[in-house]
């Protein structure tokens, strides 16, 4: 089975096949600006689209296959049926109307999001969001009803309420997020959530409706232990200023229900790390740490060959990213825009844990070649991008 892997910038999705080096193909859009158009609510229609220039937008892939998206700096919820390569509007946009917590209603509405709002899937096939207008309000969309209900937070509120770590307790709070995409759903149906703002990793249960503050010192330093080991007392650490806002948006679990995210920590240099979380120990693990300066030139390497001396240089927006079957991750793009000038990156690398070595694929930071749509080519690409979208399907 292949696995496809797909990116949405601007509106214009791509999409590569995992074999090898890989092929690109462009699935959908308009090489100009695609108008926003909809036939309708929950009509799909080759001519809907959700318009242009929707940035750090919340994505989420349901357990059909289907594709999701909601704002940015708008409050739409969109869904993209890869099978027939349509959109459809399914909830349109309005202004926030809490309702009644715990209640779904036709007219509960979580307003505009922005800036990379926290987004997951839940077991059961839900779509959850926190954190909009940088508050502490968590919301759950259920496909099969089309309603939003207003689950958790305090209506508008961004006060955090640690509580006791490794306490439950239904007045704790993450409080408020700002280019956090940095989540996770374990397989007991729990979500994760890790604030780079204070360096904590909460988890919210669905089951009884309380967040928990599992791990980390609040605004503590980092604390990485011997590279590769569990450690009581490691921990990431909290993060500010550039390039820290947004760098959080890289991050995966494996098939252990393991947490695994990469860090660009701040300095004179920056150091890109990668960190291990384990459910079942509550133990972090800092598994990777390369040195390099932010803004330095990326240096390619022959494609496809493994090496323990080769990493993506440290950018931010790095929130184009999969998994594969394999637990490889693999990333696309980025950008190095804290710097007075920038870059922009349509490279892809993958990242193999079993080895903790990266491998380049393919690309860098030229302008991208689409080809003709629907047809692979080996000489395609996607232009460089940061703050994507990014979907999974198998075929």
């Amino acid at each position: 089975m292949k696995k496809t892997l797909f990116i949405a910038f601007f509106i214009i999705i791509h999409s590569v096949t995992v074999v090898a080096q890989g092929t690109w193909t462009w699935k959908w859009g308009n090489l100009s600006a695609t108008s926003y158009s909809s036939s309708g609510i929950g009509v799909f229609s080759p001519s809907n689209s959700p318009g242009p220039g929707r940035y750090a937008g919340s994505c989420w892939n349901d357990n059909n296959g289907k594709f999701w998206l909601y704002g940015d700096n708008n409050s739409d919820l969109w869904q993209y049926d890869p099978s027939i390569n349509q959109w459809a509007l399914m909830h349109a946009s309005g202004i926030l109307n809490y309702g009644t917590q715990g209640v779904p209603a036709s007219t509960n509405h979580p307003g505009t999001a922005a800036f990379g709002n926290p987004a997951w899937t839940d077991n059961t096939g839900n779509l959850w969001l926190y954190g909009l207008g940088f508050s502490d309000d968590l919301w759950k969309y259920s496909i099969a009803t089309n309603m939003w209900t207003w689950m958790k937070g305090s209506g508008g509120g961004t006060t955090t309420i640690y509580g006791i770590q490794g306490v439950s307790a239904f007045t704790n709070s993450p409080g408020t997020v700002n280019e956090t995409d940095c989540k996770w759903v374990d397989s007991n149906n729990n979500l994760w959530l890790f604030r780079e703002f204070d360096g904590v990793l909460w988890k919210y249960s669905i089951a009884t409706n309380m967040w928990t503050w599992m791990k980390g010192t609040p605004s503590g330093s980092p604390v990485y232990g011997t590279l590769g080991t569990f450690g009581a007392g490691n921990e990431p650490g909290m993060f500010s200023g550039c390039p820290s806002v947004g760098v959080l948006y890289t991050m995966w679990s494996d098939s252990n229900n393991d947490l695994w995210m990469i860090v660009n920590r701040d300095g004179a240099t920056t150091n890109p790390e990668i960190w291990k979380y384990s459910i079942s120990t509550n133990l972090w693990a800092c598994m990777r740490i390369d040195v390099s300066s932010f803004g330095a030139s990326q240096i390619y390497p022959t494609p496809c060959l493994e090496s323990t001396s080769i990493f993506p240089v440290p950018r931010t927006e790095m929130r184009t990213r999969w998994v594969d079957d394999c637990n490889n991750l693999w990333v696309y793009g980025g950008v190095n825009f804290c710097i007075g000038s920038s870059t922009g990156y349509n490279d892809l690398w993958r990242y193999n844990p079993a080895t903790n070595n990266w491998t380049y694929i393919r690309g860098g930071t030229s302008a991208g070649v689409f080809g003709t749509m629907g047809l692979p080519s080996a000489t395609n690409n996607p232009n460089p991008a940061f703050g994507g979208e990014h979907w999974t399907n198998k075929q």
